[in-house]
């Protein structure tokens, strides 16, 4: 679990990765079974810090496999990113979720919906012009 922002949630401000974790072991993952990378603040980060405590934990090299779980508007832009940072020997599963106003029938019915759209094209552009990953459509 990654993210180092901070987020409202039960009432108390929580770092992002905390409240995932929190969710996981109260679905009942066991403790040992959830790395919990609490430090990057974008995906570019959530990436690379990702892979610094998958290589302490086991080893980059040993790693055949990811699960990329991330919202729906949020996943052709982290999965670029992950198949262009994570080494060549990792496949890249993308698992996307619905988040309640981001879907792609109601993304332009809510303020906060057309802000997170706005703000996720705004991020592939700036990843294409920067050389990240290759231009594509949206």
């Amino acid at each position: 679990m990654c993210g180092g922002s901070r987020q409202l949630a039960n009432g108390e401000i929580m770092i992002e990765a905390e409240t995932m974790c929190n969710r996981a072991l109260d679905l009942g993952v066991p403790a040992d079974a959830i790395i919990c990378e609490k430090n990057s603040e974008n995906t570019i980060e959530n990436f690379l810090f990702a892979m610094v405590e998958l290589q302490r934990a086991f080893w980059l090299n040993r790693i055949h496999s990811v699960l990329l779980v991330t919202t729906t508007y949020h996943m052709r832009r982290s999965l670029a990113l992950a198949r262009y940072l994570f080494p060549s020997h990792i496949e890249v599963y993308p698992c996307p979720i619905d988040d309640t106003n981001t879907k792609r029938s109601n993304w332009k019915n809510s303020e906060e919906g057309r802000k997170r759209a706005i703000s996720e094209t705004a991020n592939i552009i700036r990843c294409v012009k920067n050389g990240v990953f290759p231009d594509f459509e949206i």
